[in-house]
């Protein structure tokens, strides 16, 4: 496993940091890429696409965040999860993503030999050989209990029904941050969003100079709780934690350190108000000073 670092002001893998990240990589094969779309915004999916095929390597996207994103790569809209240049991508659908089951997720992919792989990895590894009697399986490998409950998948697919406008409501919301966050710069500025990106926002992730406000982060966390206004941070850099460090050993990945210095994720839900975003917005500017 080798870590790539990230934009310090997007929090995205790019190509750059895959390409010095494969350096690392050495004589071990590289089998395959996972960048994230962080808070929604979408990766250079054709950039890192090339890449990775140029290495042998498969493509997956980690989409958690991103249902709903849409991309412009100067030829087409491609939707965040639509396969066209990876192999698959996973999705969750945890009680605050953009649609929820409670818990789980998905994971899509133009590929059917795959698809029916992922299919039976997720149930024990049980297949059912044509022409078999009804009740017969058999189990060529070990699986996993990965299956979505009836009653979740139920919720899901109410909550799918309902995507369209919560995205427009997480746009409109993230649109109207954009435009209160204009009188905090320099000091406050909202993660960089590509060019390509037109993202349904899960997070609402601001950069915050903390030294040029002249409070730590831990202040400004505790003077919005103060206001009745939840923040966190998402997130610590992997190659931080304890695990990875001994798995590893010790990264150096200054765009990484860099994001996480500065990054603070504000209060986003389509359930909020416009009015809301104001009262955040002024509670931020005043825990700065």
């Amino acid at each position: 496993m080798v870590f790539a670092d990230v934009d310090p002001d997007s929090g995205l893998m790019t190509p750059a940091t895959l390409t010095e990240a494969t350096k690392r990589v050495g004589r071990r094969r590289l089998r395959a890429v996972l960048p994230v779309h962080l808070r929604g915004d979408a990766v250079d999916l054709p950039g890192l696409a090339a890449l990775a095929a140029d290495a042998g390597a498969v493509l997956v996207e980690d989409a958690p965040h991103a249902l709903g994103t849409t991309m412009n790569y100067g030829n087409m809209a491609e939707t965040v999860g639509d396969g066209r240049h990876s192999a698959m991508a996973t999705f969750s659908f945890h009680p605050v993503k953009t649609i929820a089951t409670g818990e789980g997720g998905m994971v899509t992919t133009n590929d059917p030999a795959l698809a029916v792989r992922l299919r039976t990895l997720r149930s024990h590894g049980m297949v059912r050989p044509d022409g078999a009697d009804p009740w017969w399986y058999e189990m060529p490998e070990p699986g996993f209990n990965y299956r979505l409950p009836d009653i979740l998948c139920a919720l899901g697919l109410s909550q799918l029904k309902k995507l369209p406008q919560f995205a427009a409501r997480r746009r409109s919301l993230a649109a109207i941050y954009s435009n209160a966050l204009v009188p905090l710069l320099p000091v406050v500025r909202a993660a960089q969003r590509p060019a390509w990106s037109d993202p349904v926002l899960h997070l609402m992730t601001v950069l915050i100079d903390f030294k040029a406000a002249g409070r730590t982060r831990r202040q400004v966390v505790d003077a919005l709780k103060a206001q009745g206004i939840g923040s966190q941070v998402h997130y610590i850099p992997v190659h931080r934690q304890a695990y990875y460090r001994d798995l590893c050993g010790d990264a150096d990945l200054p765009g990484a350190d860099a994001w996480y210095a500065r990054c603070l994720s504000l209060p986003l839900y389509p359930g909020m108000h416009d009015d809301d975003v104001a009262r955040v917005v002024g509670a931020l500017r005043q825990a700065l000073a």
